[in-house]
């Protein structure tokens, strides 16, 4: 199965609380630690089931609103939870391009992980994610171009 945006159920919500992932420390844009208590259940979720793989935005209010084109999300790969951050690009009205921020890149290492399969796994998850990770018409009709 492919990756899928998916509006969570009241089961799902509850599930995604029984795994414990904890909300990301964020400062000057840049991610930390993770704090002690655990991050609120999504809305949405960008999900392969088949591969119990996961993509999940947080909410902008949550981290440092001086950097306003990059995000924040939860992967969930290889029974490991990664906190990643990007930064999305609107190259046109329906065209958003997700990059590295320059100040995770160093000597054009990959920062999250160097597993094989990972940056693969994590491009699917994006080109499903879009822009909002929902089922909405608007999102569904982006294009995204992965430039990492």
């Amino acid at each position: 199965m492919a990756f899928i945006n998916e509006r969570l159920t009241d089961e799902q919500k509850k599930e995604f609380e029984d795994w414990g992932i904890k909300k990301p420390v964020v400062d000057f844009g840049i991610i930390f630690d993770e704090y002690e208590h655990p991050m609120d259940s999504p809305v949405h979720w960008t999900v392969d089931k088949d591969r119990n793989t996961y993509l999940i935005g947080i909410p902008p209010a949550m981290y440092e609103l001086s950097f306003p084109d990059e995000r924040i999300f939860v992967f969930i790969w290889d029974g490991k939870s990664y906190v990643v951050q990007f930064k999305g690009i609107a190259e046109d009205r329906n065209t958003i391009s997700w990059n590295i921020p320059s100040k995770y890149l160093i000597k054009d290492r990959f920062p999250y992980s160097m597993e094989v399969g990972f940056l693969e796994t994590l491009r699917a998850a994006f080109f499903a994610f879009k822009v909002f990770g929902s089922c909405d018409r608007l999102n569904e009709s982006v294009f995204v171009k992965c430039n990492f």
